[in-house]
């Protein structure tokens, strides 16, 4: 394998995707957090391949708007629905944040956003019992070396969600890149680390379950029904309650309730003191540790997706004077939650101290976190309701 392709290759200056505080690290422009996975992947690409989406906080102009509409990750946030998206389990699995359910496919984020910007992808996915490593390794370096394109790549670390492949090192047996998962405790046993910050992952076919390759670029749909679409679909994503309502449907989608009804149901788990029942003993503590880290990573993302909710809705409004007054009002609300959900992440300021525990073990704090997703819950009716205003406007 390696004496077939040059020992070490990488694509220089692919953005880094990760927790805030190392892209901060390791981008040399300013940026904003971008924690929802799969539209933090594809805008990292598309800046690096030059789409110009643009970003205002790096000073990059773009396609999406002026000033502090210049946002890359808000337009692929709002267009793929993940914006509008929220999921809750009701059997606590951490999971629900994985904007992978938004839909019945598994693959809406990707459709909607490639559809967006005029590009094509494959999927490249294992087949039982073969050696793949040799075929996707030949895949890898055709779409860095000859189309100086990264590669997605979900599972090398972590659960599958995508991690971005910029090279490769000792002839294919160690790949680098940028992972949202590559400084996780729980996920990166054994990562190796470049000097710029990427992440060195040998054995990277374990637990590597698709490849996505990026395809040939055409001209991008008219501007106007893209967003018309993506409010269309906002609306499917916020009235929808379950993506998954088959008797049969498999228990890790079986509990998730979306959209409005979500909201409800984080409300409902919240007020059951049975989730909480034991917290003093080992077991109940591991559970109570789990439940609160499941609600504040609920509550950062919701937080985050609401507040590019907001920025989308004005890069529409820019475009679509007629329904502007309609999207502004929306989005002012979509903000306000935005605001609600960082309160509630707040709260505890962590997960493992034992204040935080203590906190959410109490039954009245938990009916007053209940009582703010209530008023969430209402402030999102009036959105939705403005978004089909909008959209009943539309010419």
């Amino acid at each position: 394998m390696s004496a077939t392709i040059p020992a070490r290759y990488r694509l220089e200056g692919v953005p880094p995707i990760g927790d805030y505080e190392y892209v901060q690290k390791y981008d040399p422009l300013p940026r904003c957090p971008e924690s929802v996975y799969i539209p933090a992947a594809i805008r990292s690409v598309m800046e690096y391949l030059g789409q110009g989406l643009g970003c205002h906080k790096a000073g990059q102009p773009g396609s999406t708007g002026e000033g502090d509409l210049a946002c890359g990750y808000a337009f692929l946030m709002g267009v793929s629905g993940a914006a509008f998206y929220t999921c809750w389990d009701v059997s606590w699995m951490e999971d629900c944040v994985s904007v992978i359910y938004m839909g019945h496919d598994f693959e809406t984020t990707e459709r909607r956003c490639y559809g967006a910007l005029g590009y094509s992808y494959e999927w490249i996915t294992p087949r039982p019992g073969v050696d793949e490593k040799p075929e996707w390794l030949a895949l890898i370096v055709k779409w860095l070396s000859e189309r100086h394109a990264p590669v997605l790549s979900y599972g090398v670390i972590g659960p599958p969600e995508p991690s971005i492949v910029t090279g490769w090192d000792e002839g294919g047996e160690v790949l680098t890149g940028w992972s949202h998962f590559q400084h996780s405790p729980v996920f990166a046993s054994g990562v190796e680390f470049e000097p710029d910050g990427q992440f060195r992952k040998r054995n990277w076919m374990e637990g590597n379950l698709n490849l996505l390759l990026i395809g040939e670029k055409k001209p991008r749909p008219d501007a106007r029904q893209v967003y018309r679409d993506s409010l269309e679909w906002a609306l499917q994503v916020c009235r929808t309650a379950r993506f998954f309502p088959e008797p049969d449907a498999p228990q890790w989608v079986a509990h998730k309730w979306n959209g409005l009804a979500a909201l409800t149901a984080w409300g409902g788990s919240l007020l059951d003191d049975a989730n909480f029942a034991d917290a003093a003993d080992g077991v109940g503590a591991a559970s109570l540790r789990q439940h609160l880290d499941m609600h504040i990573n609920i509550a950062a993302t919701l937080a985050e997706e609401r507040a590019m909710a907001d920025v989308f809705l004005r890069q529409i409004a820019a475009r679509e004077p007629a329904v502007a007054p309609e999207l502004i009002q929306a989005g002012r609300l979509y903000r306000e939650e935005s605001d609600l959900a960082g309160a509630m992440q707040s709260t505890f300021g962590g997960v493992d101290t034992p204040e935080a525990l203590r906190t959410f073990s109490d039954s009245g704090v938990r009916r007053a976190l209940a009582g703010t997703l209530a008023e969430l819950r209402a402030k999102e009716e009036q959105a939705v309701s403005l978004l089909e205003q909008a959209l009943a406007k539309w010419n």
